[in-house]
């Protein structure tokens, strides 16, 4: 019994499945929430998936050792840059969590965090969870996964325009601290409201334990007003889906 490759089909294949790993590492929701062999999994069958596509658009180096190894760098590179744009991206709904928790007084109260790797407190988890959890119900993993296939069009072996990854990411951090801010508000704008309030009562009842009263009334004021703000992460993470995909086209456009 003989078995014979195409040796195109294997370059093919590596190549995918090198881009897609380096994006399913460090881009959101799979970086962390998911376990790194399910990504090595899921990435192998994306590989599958794209190799044919990936062989027909562009002739692979089958007999040319540096050009297979600076193709698969190449796919390493585009993989990762094209992660790091949706990565700064969705840290908007973590960055909201933290803001709250800075206000709110509960940055005592950190707790590690097995998906971030780092230590956050309880409004900072606690948006991060749903902010995941509103990802995979609004399908925005297979958007963003459709994303990653359609780069393959644009840029297969070449295209990648680093000249843009400067713009492209300043733009990622404006989009960042606005899509934080836009999730926060609400909190963030009683909480300041409360401190105002509390700062008036020290000043007519200088006796007042202000520090025991005001973490007490700021924690009410966070749990009667925490719900206000989540319904807005919906609405938040459907403008971030367009600007995810429009970054990762603009960088192999």
């Amino acid at each position: 019994m003989q078995i014979s490759f195409n040796p195109s089909f294997l370059v093919a294949f590596l190549f995918a499945t090198i881009r897609c790993g380096a994006w399913l590492s460090i881009a959101p929701p799979f970086q962390g929430a998911v376990p790194a062999r399910v990504r090595a999994g899921f990435s192998v069958a994306l590989g599958l998936c794209i190799a044919p596509r990936l062989e027909g658009a562009a002739t692979m180096p089958t007999t040319d050792t540096l050009a297979l190894v600076s193709g698969a760098f190449y796919q390493a590179v585009i993989g990762l840059a094209l992660g790091l744009l949706v990565f700064v991206l969705f840290q908007a709904v973590l960055a909201a969590g933290s803001m709250i928790d800075s206000f709110a007084a509960l940055t005592s109260a950190q707790i590690f965090d097995p998906l971030s790797k780092t230590t956050i407190g309880p409004m900072g988890r606690l948006y991060q969870t749903l902010g995941i959890a509103a990802l995979f119900i609004m399908n925005g993993h297979l958007l963003l996964v459709g994303g990653l296939i359609r780069t393959f069009n644009a840029a297969p072996l070449g295209g990648l325009r680093l000249d843009r990854m400067g713009v492209l990411l300043t733009h990622d951090v404006s989009q960042f601290m606005l899509a934080a801010i836009q999730i926060a508000a609400p909190i963030l704008g009683a909480l300041f409201l409360t401190e105002l309030l509390l700062g008036l009562a020290t000043r007519a009842a200088p006796k007042l334990n202000i520090l025991v009263l005001g973490l007490g009334v700021k924690s009410l004021v966070l749990l009667m007003l925490g719900g206000v703000a989540l319904p807005l992460l919906p609405y938040v993470l459907h403008r971030l889906f367009g600007d995810a995909l429009s970054m990762m086209r603009s960088l192999v456009g």
